[in-house]
């Protein structure tokens, strides 16, 4: 086996060999988990939009029915004081 390893020459490309190697399964590796990762954050994403979807469903469809009450209670408040405003009319002619 030494027949191979003549000169620091021969040395030298058979580390960079095993160097690039190992580079390159821990390149394969990093990619993976990356890939794994970014999986994950794409289900967490879309769990995260249909909980916003129930949110925005089930607090503010109560919300709008609640100012849409309050948007009739002004109207009906408005027209209780024009009544008494014209009862309070009648009542000094």
């Amino acid at each position: 086996m030494t027949e191979f390893y003549q000169t620091p020459l021969d040395v030298l490309y058979f580390t960079l060999t095993v160097v690039s190697g190992l580079l390159g399964l821990f390149l394969i590796l990093a990619v993976y988990h990356l890939v794994r990762i970014l999986k994950n954050v794409r289900t967490v994403t879309e769990k995260t939009k249909d909980t916003m979807d129930l949110i925005n469903h089930y607090l503010w469809q109560p919300l709008k029915i609640m100012m849409k009450l309050m948007e009739y209670g002004k109207e009906y408040a408005a027209e209780a004081m024009k009544k008494k405003e014209k009862k309070a009319e009648k009542r000094k002619k």
